[in-house]
């Protein structure tokens, strides 16, 4: 069976690893312990309840692959040296390293419970005060007035209900023991453009 190393945890690379992971031995090569729904990630300034939704754990992601908690330092046409000096060897590599961007529209933390405790921080600071002031009125500015509208009706730029999450992870932990809050997420099929501007279904030789 063919072995695919996914450098990075994003939308990008769980997607690859989980379409994969029935037809090939998958490896995702990712440093923080869950996966984070930063597309919501703003409503957690304001929503006390909505931080803990946006972490999925990366242990119940893969049925029958492994998650590597660590940092890819080099990529090689045959493998992938990681950061604690492990190097992975692999038939086919996919990098989905993704972007950044500062806190709070990513977390900046490895640990799931650290970045809760960030969120909490920011949004009993943002509780706090009596004014904000939002520079640019695109959709981020936007959704954030509209969201931070409960706790303080100074914020002069105005929006209703507006939103860029149309759908959210299930909240981590379940009344189920056999339930994964991977069960809830749809992934969109991947696929794959051709010279013809076409598209294929992502696929992968097995041996």
């Amino acid at each position: 069976m063919a072995r695919v190393v996914v450098v990075g945890g994003g939308y990008g690379g769980v997607t690859v690893a989980k379409a994969l992971d029935d037809v090939a031995d998958v490896v995702l090569v990712e440093p923080k312990d869950a996966f984070h729904h930063n597309v919501a990630a703003l409503r957690a300034l304001v929503a006390p309840d909505w931080p803990a939704r946006m972490f999925l754990p990366y242990d119940r992601l893969l049925t029958r692959g492994t998650v590597v908690r660590d940092r890819a330092v080099r990529v090689a046409p045959d493998g992938v040296l990681l950061a604690s000096g492990t190097r992975l060897t692999a038939d086919y590599i996919v990098l989905a390293t993704g972007s950044s961007y500062s806190f709070p529209a990513k977390a900046d933390r490895l640990s799931t419970v650290e970045s809760l405790s960030r969120y909490e921080a920011a949004r009993s600071s943002l509780g706090a005060a009596s004014r904000v002031l939002l520079l640019g009125a695109g959709a981020i500015a936007a959704s954030r007035a509209a969201k931070r509208q409960p706790i303080a009706k100074a914020t002069q730029l105005k929006e209703k209900n507006f939103s860029t999450c149309t759908r959210s992870p299930t909240a981590r932990g379940s009344s189920h023991a056999s339930h994964s809050p991977w069960d809830d997420v749809a992934f969109s099929s991947t696929y794959i453009p051709k010279a013809d501007g076409s598209k294929r279904p992502l696929s992968i030789p097995t041996r």
